[in-house]
């Protein structure tokens, strides 16, 4: 058994589960940092570059279009808006 905690529940992790890559007492998968400090390249042996890592996009949640962003125009409106709404209520008590 290693010394290597899951950093989601704190369980020591023994070599197998390092090799599959996911804690089997939470069921979550294992971040890179974890084989990192185990001196592993990786679950499985795949190896783990720093583009690899760099390049990990997060997933996007159910239900949210990546194309359905605000315009940047909108929140700087929004964004005056809510200063001088700020702005009336502060003078409003000085």
């Amino acid at each position: 058994m290693s010394d290597i905690k899951c950093p989601n529940c704190s369980a020591l992790l023994p070599r197998r589960e390092l090799d599959d890559g996911w804690c089997e007492t939470c069921g979550k998968s294992l971040p890179t940092f974890v084989y990192h400090q185990a001196g592993l390249k990786g679950p499985k042996g795949h190896a783990l570059t720093a583009g690899s890592v760099a390049t990990a996009s997060l997933p996007v949640p159910a239900g949210l279009d990546p194309e359905d962003r605000i315009a940047p125009w909108k929140l700087v409106l929004l964004g005056l808006a809510v200063a001088a709404i700020a702005f009336f209520i502060v003078r409003a008590f000085v």
